[in-house]
């Protein structure tokens, strides 16, 4: 039996490598910058608002945003106010956000429903970021989300021989890579990878919301490698209640004949069974209003269990051979004396050669 558990219990805190920002400019029809103007980001999920104000030339930006979906509203006295909503935000996203603000009144309104530009304009780097619907969607033998790490430009599988499993990026050695979960790193510490992994916790598919695989030209706060940056952000609760459970399964019906099975044996017995659960939601406190817009949990469980048989091909000596007598052997197999390099006569070990220990042994 092989057992794998994985449980984690987090809370909705920022972390500087895996959290999103909105920067961005505000003018006026003319293209003459606008101060003073207040930026408004309202998170869809938990309701948490974030405020910034522009500065002399226009300018704003809003760090530290979990990635997830939000809303924009922009205001000032003397202009309608713009609002933007469902505004997707990915795992390290710099994303660049402008507004052209109109002469008139704050009852009067303007709803810009655009999307936002995948168009990376704030920073240099190159990734690809794995969202959770193709985590969950795409097939992957023993659910390790890190097999779609292969679908980012310059990553390829590491070699047959390689100590630690994961992919190879730029030409770099697997170890070469860093992994940073929720802003933290993730990456193994133990000597000579005794582990043969090159992270230390594997989350359950089911608990990741996305994860950013960087190849080329990331910012110096990656560091540590030469390969690449594997950015990974657990979910958080919501003000919804949500969750999931999940089963699969795989046994020896569905697999073909291992080539060394004897003719009419049955096939060796496998049997997998993958399962677990991910529940997240508000905490429900009357002081913090039934947990509305502030405080979550998400938690998740996966357990494996591994029931198997192998076959084996091998070579065992008859009984004749147990006792010094190869004579079975085709003349051309000759038993030679380890002192003389010689033959020994008819292939047969006398009695008096034989060790007392390996001869208590056999």
């Amino acid at each position: 039996m092989n057992t794998k558990l994985f449980a984690l219990f987090l809370l909705s805190l920022p972390a500087f490598a895996q959290t999103a920002q909105i920067t961005g400019r505000v003018t006026d029809a003319t293209g003459a910058a606008v101060p003073g103007v207040e930026i408004a980001i309202r998170s869809t999920l938990t309701g948490a608002e974030r405020r910034a104000q522009t500065n002399e030339v226009g300018l704003f930006t809003v760090p530290l945003l979990q990635p997830g979906t939000y809303d924009v509203h922009v205001e000032r006295q003397g202009f309608k106010p713009i609002s933007q909503a469902g505004i997707a935000l990915e795992v390290d996203q710099r994303a660049e956000l402008n507004f052209s603000l109109e002469v008139g009144t704050l009852s009067e309104q303007v709803e810009v429903r655009s999307a936002l530009s995948r168009l990376n304009t704030v920073k240099a780097s190159q990734g690809q970021v794995i969202d959770n619907q193709r985590i969950v969607d795409m097939p992957l033998n023993g659910r390790n989300y890190i097999d779609l790490a292969l679908m980012s430009g310059g990553a390829v599988q590491s070699a047959p021989s390689s100590r630690i499993d994961g992919f190879s990026a730029g030409g770099q050695r697997v170890s070469q890579n860093r992994y940073i979960m929720d802003g933290i790193d993730n990456n193994s510490v133990e000597l000579a990878a005794a582990g043969r992994r090159a992270e230390m916790v594997e989350p359950s598919i089911d608990a990741i919301q996305e994860f950013k695989v960087q190849t080329n030209a990331y910012a110096a706060e990656f560091g540590r490698g030469m390969g690449g940056v594997v950015n990974l952000t657990i979910k958080s609760g919501s003000n919804d209640l949500h969750g999931t459970a999940f089963e699969f399964v795989r046994n020896e019906i569905f697999d073909a004949r291992n080539f060394f099975t004897p003719v009419g044996s049955p096939k060796p017995p496998f049997k997998r069974n993958q399962y677990g659960f991910s529940v997240g939601g508000p905490v429900m406190l009357p002081k913090l209003y039934n947990g509305k817009n502030k405080t979550f949990f998400f938690g998740d469980y996966e357990g494996t269990r591994i029931r198997e048989t192998s076959t084996i091909a091998n070579t065992l000596p008859t009984l004749r051979m147990r006792e010094g007598n190869s004579s079975e052997l085709p003349s051309s197999r000759r038993v030679n004396d380890p002192g003389t390099g010689q033959q020994f006569p008819g292939n047969v070990i006398p009695a008096s050669r034989f060790d007392p220990v390996a001869v208590r042994l056999m």
